[in-house]
């Protein structure tokens, strides 16, 4: 009868032992399951706020970038009137001559106010294509640079 004791302790202690272990198994996988979902809700709002952030990011570039487009094409338009209001001026001015030097040693200089329409048409055309360059050239600087400000890592308090 001791025999069979021991024996029915030593299966009690390693049904004990079994549903200890299960249980701690169990608990252990309950732990790390909910240390798992608070890790992926942090993640989940780090993401939120970095896309808002990335957004209103992207809201403030966009607008100073139409804000400088806005700049360039009015720059652009007084450009354009200027123009216009130089080829009405221009028509006054007398057509090219038809008989033109046959070599340059023989041409004599001409001032801008001595140029044929056609030329200072030309010319004007020109220059006003220049400035039109110019302004869309510095559009992209202030795009450029704006963007750039933005991008820089400003240091934290």
């Amino acid at each position: 009868m001791c025999g069979e004791l021991t024996w029915i302790k030593l299966g009690a202690a390693i049904a004990a032992l079994l549903v200890a272990l299960t249980s701690g198994w169990i608990i252990n996988g309950w732990r790390w399951n909910n240390t798992a979902l608070k890790l992926a809700a942090a993640q989940t709002q780090a993401r939120i706020d970095a896309e808002q952030k990335s957004r209103n990011q992207e809201l403030a570039l966009q607008a100073a970038a139409n804000n400088a487009r806005n700049i360039k094409d009015a720059e652009i338009n007084i450009i354009r009137d200027q123009l216009d209001a130089a080829l009405v001026s221009l028509r006054e001015r007398p057509l090219r001559g038809a008989n033109l030097p046959g070599t340059a040693s023989t041409c004599v200089l001409a001032t801008g106010a001595q140029l044929s329409r056609e030329d200072a048409e030309f010319l004007a055309r020109e220059a006003a294509r220049a400035d039109a360059i110019i302004a869309e050239l510095k559009n992209c600087h202030v795009i450029y640079n704006t963007a750039r400000e933005a991008m820089v890592e400003k240091p934290r308090p």
